[in-house]
């Protein structure tokens, strides 16, 4: 429930004269209790804390991929070099005729355990 102006303008001026009376100050707020600044700045310390732990336990968490996890090279997965993107103009590398002598399918195929 609101008070009406006049009487929040007279507690206001009531409170300015007995702030005069006593200190001498001229602030019409001066009489209002006011919060210690050390308890907020506390608080505050308190939450860049907890913020703080929160983000170190997040950025050394191992819920980061294995990929992401090698900082010395990021093109390497697994102890392996991952392979660049051919477009189509690799096709002829493809298609090259040293690629049987090079490759030996029919030696991969016999090692193979497959029926």
């Amino acid at each position: 429930m609101a008070r009406p102006l006049a009487r929040t303008v007279a507690l206001a001026a009531a409170r300015l004269a007995r702030c005069r009376a006593r200190t001498g100050c001229a602030g019409a707020l001066a009489g209002r209790r006011r919060r210690r600044p050390g308890k907020r700045a506390g608080r505050i310390a308190g939450i860049r804390l907890v913020l703080g732990v929160a983000v170190v336990l997040v950025a050394t968490s191992s819920f980061a991929p294995a990929a992401a996890q090698t900082a010395d090279d990021p093109a390497v997965y697994k102890g392996r070099k991952i392979a660049e993107v051919m477009s189509y103009r690799g096709a002829p590398w493809l298609e090259r005729a040293t690629r049987i002598e090079e490759e030996n399918p029919d030696a991969l195929m016999a090692a193979l355990p497959i029926e």
